[in-house]
């Protein structure tokens, strides 16, 4: 199975984090894994991934603008290949279902939420458009009990795809 993992980056944070030991994790499992991010910058989680030579790093840019929606086109291109498509955060999170919404190859996409809020939930027109997006998306997971009700009650019940799956630490 083909999986790939699409990031903003691998900055520090908690998400970053996460991916990095997912894929680390996966890859050991026999997985091929490769990790797509729209900004590329040698940060230390990225160096860490670096080290592990089974698993495939994409970059489109480097030190750039991540909000560019031109991406969309290098993200399609790059999305068909794979079988399963799991993506972290705003933007990468519009961009690929935006490319899976204009492919005609459809791959299954997953998109986990980190976070209980952000500042497009201020925006009443992002509602909106955060539905359509996230509509797109085969699977929703939400990390914690907090963030799991934050997104239920900001996008509707109409969502029936989110699944909990509690964000934990590598020991």
């Amino acid at each position: 199975m083909k999986l790939l993992h699409v990031i903003n980056s691998l900055g520090a944070g908690g998400a970053e984090k996460l991916v990095v030991d997912m894929c680390v994790a996966f890859s050991a499992q026999g997985l091929k894994v490769t990790v797509l991010l729209l900004d590329g910058t040698p940060y230390p989680l990225f160096e860490k991934l670096k080290e592990h030579s089974d698993i495939n790093i994409i970059c489109l840019e480097t030190s750039k603008s991540i909000y560019n929606p031109l991406q969309v086109f290098k993200i399609k291109k790059i999305i068909k290949e794979f079988d399963i498509v799991h993506v972290h955060l705003f933007p990468s999170s519009y961009w690929v279902a935006l490319a899976r919404f204009i492919s005609f190859n459809k791959p299954n996409i997953i998109f986990t939420e980190h976070n209980t809020t952000n500042r497009r939930r201020e925006i009443p027109i992002f509602k909106y458009i955060d539905r359509c997006v996230y509509k797109q998306f085969q699977r929703i997971v939400t990390i914690s009990d907090a963030v799991d009700t934050s997104l239920k009650n900001y996008l509707g019940n109409r969502f029936k795809n989110n699944i909990k799956i509690y964000n934990g630490i590598h020991l």
